[in-house]
């Protein structure tokens, strides 16, 4: 019989024997009507098609054969398993049969019920060896190294596991080698978050900085990549386990970067109202750490169509952030530099009794500047044209566009509020003047 036919043969089989279970289901549920029926019923053909799959895997990791160092090495078998599982099921016969010839024919519930059977053949399989209590993974003479080696497979196969899983089926929380092993042992659970939590605080803050080539804080990039490695470990595992990752790990990394950026935006305001301040390079700085507070927005937040989630809500917060940052920036600029240093408060204080006077043509000379503006124009000059300069390069386009887009509208909607005060005498300032 050729391949192709086989396949349809098989199919067929596993057909008629999955409408058999199912019958025999809608029974049991009849008979017991406290029952659910759903997915996560093994079926039957499934159980069979796995049986020589866990012939190999008795035989290559489990029977102890000198012979054979995948019996006799204990630091590697994980490893060993997931590429061992990877290569001849997933990447092989075994996967392509039954995602292509029973999953049309039965539908997702064989595609679904077969992922299953295989991770909890990996987990039988680590299981027997006691791999987890093996002395050589968590004696008192372990390499931490090890066992974090080995945790870090389980979070890889688990997504890799997961990413053949159905988008109908993707929807049901998905248990995994991840919280088989490690989300139900407390104490491992425990100390691999205090792990994780010493890491992300060196990643973030112990890690050496490179100068920024682009408009973009190092730390706030860096922020980046660590929040986008803890959501992908987060999304392993259940929910409950998932909250409390989260809450130990990325809630304190949150924290500290925003404390960071606290900081910096202090030491920023402070540079910026010293007289004799280098207001582009203070300016760049700004620029920086409002686009790295816009990038950690945006892979907080991820997906705008996701379910609502913390890290989502932590975006939000984030962006709020972002705008208070743009306007810190602009108030200290307008009030501090060109308000006091610049003299601008000076002219306009005066300017209310120039429009009231009827001895000064003001349109004598339309195009011409008043020399008290003259400190005033070049500080405004220098802020605008370095966001000009920024936001036409084609670098600074997309998220790293948008501090020099902000700041610019910021600073000129403040500018002309001061001199829309002055026109609409906002304040009562102007006298009334009678004119003959």
């Amino acid at each position: 019989e050729s391949p192709g036919n086989a396949r349809i043969t098989i199919a067929t089989i596993c057909n008629y024997l999955n409408r058999l279970q199912v019958v025999h289901e809608q029974l049991i549920l009849h008979l017991n009507p406290d029952k659910t029926n759903d997915m996560s019923v093994r079926s039957d053909f499934v159980l069979e098609l796995c049986k020589p799959i866990l012939e190999r895997l008795r035989y290559h990791f489990v029977e102890q054969n000198n012979d054979r160092i995948t019996t006799t090495r204990t630091d590697r078998l994980p490893e060993w398993l997931f590429n061992y599982l990877k290569e001849h099921v997933f990447e092989g016969g075994p996967w392509d049969l039954v995602l292509d010839g029973i999953g049309p024919v039965v539908g997702d519930r064989a595609v679904v019920g077969f992922i299953r059977e295989i991770v909890g053949l990996a987990q039988w399989v680590l299981t027997q060896r006691n791999f987890f209590r093996h002395t050589s993974v968590v004696g008192p003479n372990s390499n931490p190294s090890v066992l974090c080696g080995a945790i870090e497979q389980l979070l890889l196969f688990d997504t890799y596991a997961r990413d053949y899983i159905p988008m109908s089926a993707k929807q049901q929380p998905q248990s995994g080698l991840a919280d088989a092993f490690l989300a139900s042992d407390e104490e491992l659970w425990e100390w691999w978050l205090g792990k994780e939590h010493e890491w992300a605080t060196s990643t973030l803050f112990d890690t050496q900085m490179e100068p920024p080539n682009e408009l973009l804080s190092p730390r706030a990039e860096m922020f980046c990549a660590l929040m986008h490695s803890i959501q992908c470990k987060a999304n392993v595992f259940l929910p409950s386990s998932k909250a409390s990752y989260l809450g130990q790990v990325a809630v304190p990394a949150y924290t500290q970067f925003l404390d960071a950026i606290h900081q910096s935006s202090t030491d920023l305001r402070g540079l910026l109202s010293q007289k004799n301040c280098d207001i582009q390079k203070n300016l760049r700085c700004w620029m920086e750490i409002i686009n790295g507070t816009q990038m950690a927005s945006l892979v907080l937040i991820g997906d705008v169509n996701a379910p609502d989630n913390d890290l989502s809500r932590v975006g939000r917060s984030m962006e709020r952030l972002r705008d208070v940052l743009v306007d810190e920036f602009a108030t200290t600029f307008v009030e501090n530099v060109l308000m006091e240093q610049a003299k601008l408060a000076s002219y306009i204080m005066r300017c209310s009794h120039l429009l009231s006077s009827t001895t000064i043509d003001l349109l004598s000379d339309k195009q011409s500047l008043s020399p008290d503006l003259h400190q005033f124009s070049i500080m405004l000059r220098k802020v605008l044209t370095f966001c000009n300069n920024y936001s036409i390069d084609t670098k600074a386009k997309g998220p790293l566009g948008f501090a020099p887009h902000a700041i610019r509208i910021a600073v000129s909607k403040l500018v002309a509020e001061k001199f829309l005060e002055i026109a609409l005498d906002a304040h009562g300032m102007t006298p009334d003047v009678e004119l003959d």
